[in-house]
């Protein structure tokens, strides 16, 4: 997690320039346990609050137990996890469509 913050931060610099404000974000998480996910996602979300990025917020993706749910080569194996997924990128898509539109 603290990779991935420290990347938005460098992306951020300078805050009036950053790439980031403005654009349509997705966040998803997978922890090998029940909850790790959920406060990563939070964090991620305030942390886009400074640079203005626009998080799409439902549906969550939170899949717990990845272990359980990816192959040893990390394809996503599990049916239910996989419809989460792709519920959650056709909502990021049209979302961004609208925004574009200027229709948010």
């Amino acid at each position: 997690m603290a990779d991935q913050l420290n990347a938005i931060d460098w992306a951020s610099r300078p805050p009036d320039k950053t790439p980031l404000r403005g654009k349509p974000a997705s966040i998803m998480g997978a922890t090998p346990g029940q909850g790790g996910t959920i406060r990563a996602q939070e964090r991620l979300r305030q942390a886009f609050v400074f640079t203005q990025t626009l998080a799409l917020l439902q549906p969550e993706v939170l899949v717990t137990r990845a272990h359980e749910r990816f192959d040893k080569d990390g394809r996503l194996t599990d049916e239910t996890t996989r419809g989460f997924v792709k519920k959650h990128l056709e909502a990021l898509r049209e979302w961004t469509l609208r925004r574009r539109a200027g229709r948010s």
